[in-house]
């Protein structure tokens, strides 16, 4: 190879291959005629071997000339794809975002809604990461990461709030309990029996905690774990009854665990936060905008 492959080149190339003429080619790149026919010239005399055959009026790629071609179609989309790459930086729309949830959402919905904007969204590299809410809150507000998503209330003046979705509250119930012919479990009912309670620090222990204490309830403690999975894994088993997010317990077979609403009704309410001082980039926006469309579907 005696010269160096550019671009125009190739492109010129392919566009006449693709077009079938050298005229075709010209008014679709908006060049002349003589410019395509010189770019196809040095670029026959750069490889070092014959490119078209001439038949009539008509150009034939030569078996060389095709061989060539489907490398030279390869190297245009690589670029056309670097081009589109830099267009959506320029835009913001690709980038890195890091992501701190709450232990019980990280690795269920708030993963699987992720993975579904990746897939839409080609050049986003994603951090998600599990914490307690203290960490989630005070990590966003550092500027440590880009999203939290946690539970209400969040009263902190740095974060920027932003509400997602309500889930309700239900009692998981193991098969063979005798609260699986329950319409509903009065809250009541709770005193003495069998309970697993998910580990201090998080906001779903806390409204628990509370209500049992407002109303003067003392279940039979067995366990405390740190997630709402884990404490689902304990009832299928038979372990004791829990107070669960209602999405997270239809992850369960219906053969071990019953889902018994409860009285009076509990919701958890979740939401974003960002840091009030940080400009949200385009490709975040989006990443929440995703998020609530999801919500409206289900």
């Amino acid at each position: 190879m005696s010269a160096r492959i550019t671009h125009k080149q190739l492109e010129a190339f392919h566009t006449v291959v693709d077009l079938g003429s050298v005229k075709a080619a010209g008014e679709y790149l908006n060049v002349t005629q003589p410019a395509i026919s010189h770019l196809l010239r040095t670029l026959e005399e750069g490889v070092g071997f014959k490119l078209f055959e001439r038949l009539g009026r008509s150009l034939e790629l030569t078996v060389n000339g095709r061989r060539f071609f489907e490398e030279a179609r390869l190297s245009i989309k690589a670029v056309s794809d670097i081009e589109q790459k830099a267009e959506a930086i320029r835009q913001g729309k690709v980038g890195h975002i890091r992501i701190a949830a709450l232990p019980a959402y990280a690795d269920g919905e708030v993963a699987s809604v992720v993975g579904g904007f990746m897939a839409e969204h080609k050049g986003i590299f994603v951090e998600i990461e599990s914490f307690g809410m203290t960490q989630v809150i005070e990590l966003v507000a550092s500027g440590q990461f880009d999203l939290g998503i946690v539970a209400l209330p969040v009263r902190n003046p740095s974060l920027r709030v932003y509400p997602w979705k309500k889930s309700p509250v239900i009692c998981a119930v193991p098969q063979g309990h005798e609260f699986v012919s329950l319409k509903r479990i009065d809250l009541d009912d709770l005193n003495g029996q069998d309970f697993i309670s998910i580990g201090s620090g998080s906001p779903f222990r806390y409204q628990a905690m509370e209500l049992f204490r407002q109303r003067s309830i003392e279940p039979n403690f067995v366990a405390e774990v740190r997630t709402q999975r884990i404490a689902l894994r304990l009832v299928e088993e038979g372990a004791g009854l829990s107070l669960m997010d209602e999405g997270i317990a239809r992850e369960s077979n219906a053969a071990r665990v019953v889902r018994v609403p409860i009285e009076p009704e509990m919701t958890w309410e979740f939401c974003f936060v960002t840091a009030r001082y940080r400009k949200s980039s385009p490709v975040l926006i989006e990443l929440l905008n995703f998020f609530q469309m999801r919500n409206e579907s289900n």
